[in-house]
């Protein structure tokens, strides 16, 4: 059994990378804020990715509070020793947009991608990357358009869960309680537990988003948990899963990152590595998510564990959550968001 105060010990000493999934491009929030973009300030219209918008607070950015949980600007002890290990993924366009955001002084740290091609393409070039520059590193994983409540327990699963993949070995991912029968999220099956306050198991089965009518069943069966879409994993794990599952794509990382340890002090070498991801979506005939590619076929070989979340979460990928989380007093965005919110 593991014991989850040795889990916490062991992420102290391990160098810990954290990723942001930044990517998305507005589609959804344009087509519910169609007939209200007269109230939409000039400086957002045809701007509207969410991770952009100031919907936490009237000044603040949904990748910025990404960003501070990782680097403990909410209140929470920092789980990145070093901002160099602060890492995006994003679409080429708004690289200029996350270093204004951010108030990042270069972008040596944003990997632009010439494609959207969903999550499996990014987080395997990030994994390359960051194994090429740091081999013993883990990898946080973290969507910017998350609500997460409470920084210090966000930290200490945050810190399990590091110590469960090097223990392990394994791809670990958070598990929320489900709150009620929804199809807009993957379910996690629990399988195994690992500890023995019933915090870790393995996964049993892995999918993505059910219907209706299978939610309502697995709700009704007990023992699911909605996957959040955050995940940790040893950088080399993860790319032991790709040359398992996908070995065209884990020849294809190899063949162009490589033995290219790319120093981002280097502008060179950051234009480098931007020709190198080119070349990499161009060759790369994927358009898949991270679930269906890896972790399904992962959890069949009991190589997937869920931690838990002991966190309240809200993912605020549609209008529908943006209203709720605001109704509930969540979140405090700028008064236009709240106005077009009330008339929707």
């Amino acid at each position: 059994m593991i014991n989850l105060g040795a889990m916490k010990t062991i992420s102290t000493g391990v160098p810990v990378h954290g990723v942001i999934m930044c990517g998305g491009g507005g589609t959804r929030l344009m087509n519910g804020l169609k007939g209200h973009m007269g109230q939409v300030p000039a400086a957002y219209r045809g701007n509207l990715e969410k991770q952009f918008l100031p919907l936490l607070e009237p000044t603040q950015s949904m990748l910025a509070s990404t960003a501070g949980r990782l680097t403990g600007n909410h209140d929470g002890s920092p789980i990145l020793s070093d901002s160099q290990r602060l890492w995006f993924a994003t679409g080429d366009r708004m690289v200029g947009k996350i270093q204004a955001d951010l108030g990042l002084s270069n972008s040596r740290q944003i990997i632009g991608e010439p494609a959207r091609k969903n999550t499996f393409p990014p987080m395997a070039t990030m994994a390359k990357i960051i194994a090429e520059k740091d081999p013993g590193a883990v990898i946080v994983t973290l969507p910017s358009d998350h609500l997460v409540f409470s920084a210090q327990q966000f930290v200490a699963d945050i810190r399990t869960a590091v110590g469960v993949a090097v223990e392990t070995g394994g791809l670990v991912t958070f598990g929320i309680t489900p709150t009620g029968p929804s199809s807009q999220y993957g379910y996690i099956k629990q399988g195994e537990p690992l500890d023995s306050e019933g915090k870790v198991n393995t996964v049993a089965q892995f999918t993505e988003k059910p219907d209706a009518s299978t939610a309502q069943t697995w709700l009704n069966e007990g023992g699911y948990l909605w996957n959040s879409g955050m995940f940790v994993w040893q950088a080399s794990s993860f790319l032991d899963k790709i040359s398992q599952f996908q070995p065209g794509i884990y020849a294809l990382l190899n063949s162009i990152y490589g033995g290219n340890a790319i120093n981002h002090n280097d502008p060179a070498q950051v234009i480098q590595l931007g020709a190198m991801s080119a070349f990499f979506y161009a060759n790369n005939p994927s358009k898949n998510s991270v679930d269906y590619k890896i972790m399904e076929p992962a959890s069949q070989t009991g190589d997937v564990k869920v931690v838990r979340a002991g966190f309240q979460w809200r993912d605020l990928g549609s209008w529908e959550e943006i209203q709720g989380a605001i109704g509930e007093g969540e979140i405090q965005p700028a008064s236009w968001l709240a106005s077009i919110s009330e008339s929707l």
